[in-house]
């Protein structure tokens, strides 16, 4: 019987998800209290030994910190090499003012990560992930920035977040505020071959944008091992992202047993599956 770590932290992102790896290890991620907190304490991922999972008397604070400086990392899953890897929401309303200002409409990135490593640091909150920075100031999707609250504190410097040494940058950068929730490695016999060992990624929708964008399901493509690109898969057909005649808010993504991939959407209530027809 499973246990579950008590005393964790209450409030702030509600979503509290929990994996288990093949040695039955759990891993339990917890997202910040506010927009931009003070630390890192809380926006972790903390990992419990098998024992531990099991005990059911083990305190949240017990556990290892295997991911330190995750806003929320809401979606987890590992590859079909062992790896686990998360998708995360990045801040909302960034302006820093020698960068254009009011860069909140499309920074920061949303992130997809990768946890080779145990007890790295992902930046936040002290760094923030670029996506698209005005002409002339940018320097390209993944790259590091201060945190406008951090960046003069005498340590947390555009300098200190591009150190690897310091923060391990994301993978692959998304588009600001499309709020990725879920992520599934396909392994299934239902799309066509060169789709196995992609990922798919769902993307609930922004908030706080205009024009809104998200609301639907990407692909993530993969070679010899790594995301070069996303490209959309299940989206609304339009030049928009959302309308009225599109109900649905992607959340939580399954592959079936017949190898079509499910969709579930908070917005519509609905399941979609998903297959292909050659």
């Amino acid at each position: 019987m499973t246990g579950i770590p008590s005393g964790g932290p209450a409030g702030g992102h509600v979503t509290r998800t929990i994996i288990f790896d093949a040695q039955g290890r759990l891993y339990v991620s917890v997202g910040s209290a506010a927009n931009v907190d003070s630390d890192s304490t809380r926006a972790r991922i903390r990992r419990f030994t098998a024992t531990q999972a099991q005990a059911g008397n083990v305190a949240f604070t017990d556990g290892e910190v295997f991911a330190d400086g995750l806003r929320n990392e809401v979606g987890l899953r590992f590859d079909s090499q062992g790896r686990l890897w998360g998708v995360e929401n990045g801040r909302d309303n960034l302006n820093r003012a020698d960068l254009g200002g009011d860069i909140h409409t499309d920074n920061p990135a949303e992130e997809l990560n990768l946890f080779a490593e145990a007890g790295r640091f992902y930046g936040y909150p002290y760094c923030f992930s670029e996506f698209l920075l005005p002409s002339g100031v940018g320097m390209g999707p993944t790259t590091q920035w201060a945190d406008p609250g951090f960046m003069n504190d005498g340590t947390h410097s555009d300098a200190w977040c591009r150190n690897v040494n310091n923060v391990v940058p994301p993978m692959l950068a998304m588009p600001a505020h499309v709020a990725p929730l879920d992520i599934v490695f396909y392994d299934g016999a239902s799309f066509p071959p060169e789709v196995v060992g992609d990922a798919f990624v769902s993307f609930h929708g922004s908030w706080n944008r205009q024009p809104a964008q998200g609301y639907e399901v990407v692909r993530v493509v993969f070679e010899n091992g790594l995301p070069v690109r996303y490209e959309p898969f299940f989206e609304f057909d339009s030049a928009s992202d959302t309308a009225a005649g599109w109900p649905h808010r992607p959340v939580g993504l399954g592959v079936g047993p017949n190898g079509e991939l499910f969709v579930s959407s908070d917005a519509s209530g609905q399941i979609i599956a998903i297959g292909y027809q050659r």
